[in-house]
């Protein structure tokens, strides 16, 4: 509105000939293209690329103006000013070629936005195949609140909610910087969302805002959902961080946890950050009122896109598993439960009586499958009294098998803090142990479904889609 409308009250009647219309306009493009790079003012980022590609070619069309400006006339203050080489004729395709250009560039980024945004996959509910029914309670404007703390929440929050916005377009969810103007607004705003979702950081229950929050959600009788970025132990921190700063004359510790709190894995490996976004869409979906009439829609859970969650073998493989290393042999009994059914790819071997009879004749450690040595990370991986297991472990290098391992996460079966069993591990071994990062074993079977996959792919298994199966199944 400035640069087509305030610029025409410089020298309205003689301004059209005159080149400080073009310097202004040019000027004032070109500073507000800086105040875009600088305050960064849009909340999306295909805003703020559009907005810059805008702008740019907004500034070029003033300063080609300037060009034709000067060249317009008799042609010696454009061979002056431009270029010897200028004259009207050239420099009016000059401006036509680089006007063209620019919109070429722009349709270009367009098809780009428009190609990502079509090739991204949505979430579709498994029993339908179709994207989900966004339907809002009568009283309801978002599907979900997301609160969070500002101090330690705010960029994991806004990458959680862009990323399920991303994957579900059309589900409304108020988010602070993209819908409060007034902190007087809280109780209201929550009040009118379906779900209320808490993004659990250290300090959130301290805040003042977060335990308004939280209030209104309790006393509007929402459904609320944690989400925590941590591991499982961090649940009876919240509980205590929740009843020592949440203790105005309520106790609303059952209605806050009345729902098993999420663990989110947004940041990390693809295949579990999916696993996150299905598990906070199921927690939204439950409770719109399309569901809540046809509940049996969600019995077999939600996908991304086509995902693939089935793998299998071409050929078969040998897991050679240490008795010494408790839990090894479990988990690689339990790798066999992810492959179809029925088959026979893994099998699963005595480390020691393998390795044993390869140091007689290492021919026969070549031949024949492709072996794995299986090593279960847990609290007491190199604590069994003979040793047993790192003497296994340094045959199997020397002897080329490839070493997996595998980090339990789940504290009722060992599990324990990476540095733990770093110190048990003998010096010798931990380059060679820990230059991979050890596949993680979560206690939630969403994500320990995805952990197997991922740890069947490290001994070679291949990824097959399978539309009609659902990782989400409750």
């Amino acid at each position: 509105l400035f640069l087509t409308g305030f610029i025409y009250f410089i020298y309205p009647e003689e301004g059209s000939s005159m080149i400080l219309r073009l310097l202004v306009a040019s000027a004032v493009s070109l500073l507000y293209t800086g105040i875009l790079l600088r305050i960064r003012p849009y909340k999306q980022a295909m805003d703020l690329n559009l907005a810059f590609a805008g702008n740019i070619i907004l500034s070029l069309c003033f300063i080609f103006g300037n060009i034709l400006h000067f060249c317009g006339g008799t042609g010696e203050a454009c061979e002056i000013y431009i270029g010897r080489d200028f004259n009207s004729y050239r420099a009016s395709l000059l401006v036509v070629l680089m006007t063209v250009s620019m919109l070429v560039i722009t349709l270009v980024i367009l098809i780009i936005f428009t190609v990502n945004t079509i090739n991204t996959p949505g979430v579709c509910v498994v029993s339908t195949g179709s994207k989900p029914n966004l339907e809002l309670p009568e009283d309801c404007t978002f599907h979900a609140f997301f609160s969070h703390t500002w101090s330690s929440g705010k960029d994991k929050t806004h990458a959680a909610v862009r990323k399920m916005q991303l994957h579900s377009p059309g589900i409304r969810i108020w988010l602070d910087v993209d819908e409060l103007t007034h902190t007087d607004q809280l109780e209201e705003s929550v009040d009118s969302s379906a779900v209320v979702l808490i993004f659990y950081t250290q300090g959130y229950f301290r805040s003042n805002n977060c335990q308004r929050e939280v209030y209104a959600a309790v006393g509007a009788d929402k459904p609320i959902y944690l989400i925590y970025e941590s591991d499982i132990r961090d649940i009876e921190v919240m509980k205590k961080e929740c009843n020592k700063y949440c203790n105005k004359g309520e106790n609303i510790l059952d209605k806050v946890f009345a729902n098993d709190p999420i663990p989110w894995l947004g940041s990390s490996n693809s295949n579990f950050a999916n696993e996150s976004i299905k598990l906070a869409s199921l927690a939204i979906l439950r409770h719109l009122p399309f569901y809540l009439r046809v509940p049996s829609q969600l019995e077999k859970g939600v996908r991304i896109g086509n995902s693939c969650n089935q793998v299998k073998f071409l050929s078969p493989v040998d897991v050679l598993v240490c008795e010494y290393n408790i839990g090894a042999r479990r988990i690689a009994e339990e790798l066999k439960t992810h492959l179809p059914q029925p088959d026979n790819s893994i099998n699963i071997l005595d480390a020691k009586l393998v390795l044993d009879e390869a140091s007689k004749d290492s021919s026969t450690i070549m031949s024949g499958n492709a072996k794995y040595l299986l090593l279960y990370l847990d609290e007491d991986v190199f604590l069994d009294n003979d040793k047993e297991v790192s003497k296994l472990v340094r045959m199997a290098l020397k002897m080329s098998v490839k070493v997996l391992t595998v980090h339990e996460l789940d504290y009722t079966r060992g599990a324990c803090e990476f540095d733990n069993f770093l110190s048990q591990t003998p010096e010798d071994l931990t380059d060679a142990l820990y230059k991979d990062i050890a596949v993680p074993l979560y206690p939630l079977p969403e994500y320990r479904q995805v952990s197997f996959r991922l740890l069947l792919t490290h001994m070679g298994a291949i990824e097959t889609c399978n539309r009609s199966l659902s990782l989400l199944n409750f």
